[in-house]
Parts: structure tokens; C-alpha cells; sequence
């Protein structure tokens, strides 16, 4: 039985999370949002997800904060940092992306490879 990643995607714009969820569900995700820093915190320390996603909504400093946090609790977990634009910055220990929907989705994709068992959302 083939079971599906789980994603979790942070950020601060509720409408944007929406449809980026939505985008990530029909391409056969299971995706829990997080809209604050607590929200990302708790998901972190439960281990229920195969990928972090970090949207540009987020200050750079709480991106960094939020990379760290990850890497000391969770080192090999995959962690997406989407850029606002093209040329924007990227923080250390992430993979980039831009908004654009295959863009994006590849970018998932590449970084998640390997199938994980099904696990309870955050």
C-alpha cells in the first residue's frame, strides 16, 4: 500500500497557506499549516511530518530561528525555504524555491525521495 509524504507548511499569510496546501494535497500530500512559531515548535518535536516547508512570509531572522530549532531536534529533516522572488535570499540549510507551482513541486519532490510510513498530523 503506498502511503502518502505529510508536509508542514509555515507561514504567516493564512490565504497563501491555503492554496499552496491545496496545490500540495492534489499532488498527493498530507499537509498540516502552522500559522505561528509555537505552531511550528510543536509540530517539530512530534515527528509527524516527512518535510518542512517555510514560506517568505516569515522574517528571515525567525527563518534562521526556526532552521536551528529543526536541525538540533530533527538534523536530516528536509526544509524548503520559499523565496518571495526569484532573487531572493535563501537561509543556510535549506532548499530554495520559488512560488511557482512546478517550481515548487520539484523542489518538494527532490527533496523527498524516500517513503515514510503514515503518520497522526500534529
Amino acid at each position: 500500500m503506498a502511503t502518502a509524504f505529510h508536509i508542514l507548511s509555515a507561514g504567516y499569510d493564512h490565504q497563501l497557506m491555503q492554496t499552496r496546501s491545496m496545490l500540495l494535497r492534489h499532488a498527493g500530500f498530507m499537509v498540516d499549516e502552522a500559522h505561528d512559531l509555537m505552531g511550528v515548535l510543536g509540530c517539530v518535536k512530534s515527528d509527524s511530518f516527512d518535510a518542512l516547508v517555510i514560506c517568505h512570509t516569515i522574517p528571515e531572522n525567525e527563518q534562521r530561528w526556526i532552521i536551528s530549532l529543526v536541525r538540533r531536534v530533527r538534523g536530516l529533516l528536509p526544509i524548503i525555504c520559499i523565496r518571495a522572488t526569484v532573487y531572493g535570499s535563501a537561509q543556510e540549510g535549506c532548499s530554495v524555491s520559488t512560488n511557482e507551482p512546478g517550481e515548487f513541486l520539484a523542489a518538494i519532490g527532490k527533496a523527498i525521495q524516500h517513503p515514510r510510513e503514515l503518520r497522526s498530523p500534529c
